[in-house]
This record gives C-alpha cells, structure tokens and sequence, in this order.
C-alpha cells in the first residue's frame, strides 16, 4: 500500500510541476512578445523558475522512495538525525 501511495504522490507532483513549467513558460513567450527588448531578462528569470518548479517532482521521488526504503513507511534507525549541542 505504500508503495501505491508514494507512486501517487509522485505522479501528483510531476503533473503539478508540468502544469507550473507550461504556465510560466507561456506567460514568458507572452511577456517577450509584448516587450522583445527585455527578452533576456525574461528568459533568465523564465530558467529560473523553471529550474525551481523542477525541484518540487525531484524532491517527490526523493521523498517517497525514502518512505518506501524504510520499515512499513516509518522511519527507522537508519534515517534517524543525531543532533548533539
């Protein structure tokens, strides 16, 4: 059953960040073709969030295959954080 729930969030996420990618990237090519002299600037910041909206599928799968990889979707020994002050 975990593996069901991970692989939905997964696909869940890849479907947001593809909608996310579509919208900026058209609302750049909308941009550059009211204001062709700030074309640069707007590709630049256009990689950028793109490049952040990809992050979010990414950090999905990390999370999910993390939660699979470890006992019954708990997280077990092996994940845990020893902070010492």
């Amino acid at each position: 059953m975990n593996l069901i729930a991970a692989a939905i969030a997964a696909s869940f996420a890849a479907l947001a960040a593809s909608y996310g990618n579509g919208q900026v990237i058209s609302k750049t090519l909308e941009s550059m073709a009211r204001q062709p002299e700030i074309a640069g600037q707007l590709r630049g910041t256009m990689f950028i969030g793109v490049g952040m909206i990809e992050a979010v599928p990414i950090m999905a799968i990390v999370i999910a295959s993390c939660c699979c990889s470890s006992n019954h979707g708990e997280l077990g020994r092996e994940w845990t954080v020893h902070v010492y002050w």
